[in-house]
């Protein structure tokens, strides 16, 4: 029953969405192409680390270094890294305007974390 109704409310908020860029066309006398045109869309990759102590994201070299790839990245590339609430593995997502980047980005994250969970704090 819960999954039904979480189902039923994302499928409405889609639809209010949809409502809302309606009465923007309708109210702006733009087409649809120059009007959202304002999102210009990034590359985005996720990995799913897998066997992985969720610890490792405490440990301070980890915490440091991934610190300094954020402010590297700043207004480059968009960084998340979590550990997952319901499964056994870390998620890395990395958003850029630029796939080389990204590439290099998610690879740095992923190495950091793989050799950091192979040293003790």
């Amino acid at each position: 029953v819960a999954r039904g109704a979480e189902r039923c409310h994302q499928d409405m908020a889609g639809g209010f969405a949809a409502l809302q860029m309606l009465q923007l066309l309708a109210t702006n006398g733009q087409p649809a192409s120059q009007l959202f045109r304002a999102f210009e869309p990034n590359y985005q990759k996720l990995r799913n680390l897998k066997g992985i102590d969720r610890e490792v994201l405490t440990r301070q070299p980890v915490v440091d270094r991934l610190a300094a790839i954020e402010t590297e990245s700043a207004g480059d590339a968009r960084i998340l890294v979590r550990p997952s609430g319901t499964e056994n593995l870390i998620r890395v997502m990395v958003e850029s305007s630029d796939e080389a980047r990204l590439d290099a980005v998610m690879h740095e994250i992923i190495l950091l974390i793989e050799s950091g969970s192979k040293t003790t704090s």
